[in-house]
Parts: C-alpha cells; sequence; structure tokens
C-alpha cells in the first residue's frame, strides 16, 4: 500500500474490513509506504499540494481532496521520487514505475 499519510489509508482499509466481516487485513503496516515521509526527504515538503508542485507537476484545488484525484497524484509522486532515486544511483535506464497519466 503506497499512501499519502498511510496510516490514514490503513485505518479506513481496517475499519472496511471490520465493517464487512472481512477476517484479516490485507496490508501489514510493513508493507506500507507512506509518501509524506518520502516527500519531506525527496523534494522538502510533507502536504500532498505543495509536494506534487515541488515535484513539478500541476495542482488542481478543484479536484484536491477527492479520493480519485489525491490517489493518482499520491501515484504520480512516489513515481517521481522512487524514480529520482533510482536516477541518482547510477541506474537512469531503469525507469521504476510510471506515473498515471
Amino acid at each position: 500500500l503506497v499512501g499519502h499519510n498511510a496510516p490514514f489509508d490503513l485505518a479506513v482499509v481496517k475499519a472496511a474490513c471490520e465493517r464487512t466481516g472481512y477476517k484479516r487485513n490485507p496490508f501489514h503496516p510493513f508493507s506500507t509506504l507512506d509518501t509524506v515521509t518520502a516527500a519531506a526527504v525527496a523534494v522538502g515538503e510533507t502536504v500532498l499540494a505543495r509536494a506534487c508542485t515541488a515535484a513539478g507537476f500541476e495542482w488542481d484545488s478543484k479536484r484536491a481532496h477527492g479520493a480519485l484525484y489525491d490517489a493518482q497524484m499520491t501515484a504520480r509522486l512516489f513515481c517521481h521520487i522512487t524514480n529520482r532515486l533510482s536516477t541518482e544511483n547510477g541506474r537512469a535506464a531503469l525507469r521504476v514505475c510510471e506515473p498515471p497519466k
């Protein structure tokens, strides 16, 4: 699970599992990546809008805080950070992930 403020997302998934009687949450806390922390290191910002702007993405304030838009922007930010790290480590030919368009 990749999320911007992943503990919040995990709590939502946990509540949905409990509400629906699902016996086991499919996401373990150790299998999550929180882009808040990654963005702080990579672009110097922790707020999603500011982190995306610092990464060079346009931010649409009208669509912000919608689940789909925020998920797409978090995915773009994750790919930006991951690809940047792989480039800094000398693996420029490796595209770790492609962000959604």
